[in-house]
């Protein structure tokens, strides 16, 4: 969320920058500069950020790689089990949490499926 309000405030400033500098229309030289605005040139290695479903993968995955790292130190931890309810509902409950930034933020770009 700061990330995107960071990007629409710096396309903002872009577009206020080249209204100021215009020669002629300024609207119309604020509103070209700032379609042609691309935050990723303010984002360090923008192009390795992980995707949304990236970020669900790892998350369904982190109890699971977490038990693994502490069954390393704790002998007797028994197997952990996460192919039934619980990853069901971290499923379950990561949709509905989606689902409801997605309404409320409606103007954030929802991910392809």
């Amino acid at each position: 969320m700061e990330v995107s309000d960071a990007c629409e405030t710096a396309k903002d400033m872009k577009g206020l920058e080249a209204a100021i500098d215009a020669d002629g229309d300024p609207v119309a030289a604020q509103k070209k500069a700032m379609a042609e605005f691309d935050c990723t040139e303010l984002i360090p290695n923008a192009e390795d950020l992980p995707s949304t479903q990236e970020i669900w993968a790892g998350m369904l995955a982190a109890p699971d790689n977490a038990w693994k790292k502490a069954s390393t130190v704790v002998a007797d931890l028994p197997e952990l089990d996460l192919s039934g309810c619980t990853e069901r509902l971290l499923v379950s409950l990561g949709n509905k949490f989606e689902a409801a930034w997605y309404y409320y933020f409606p103007e954030q770009p929802q991910p392809e499926q």
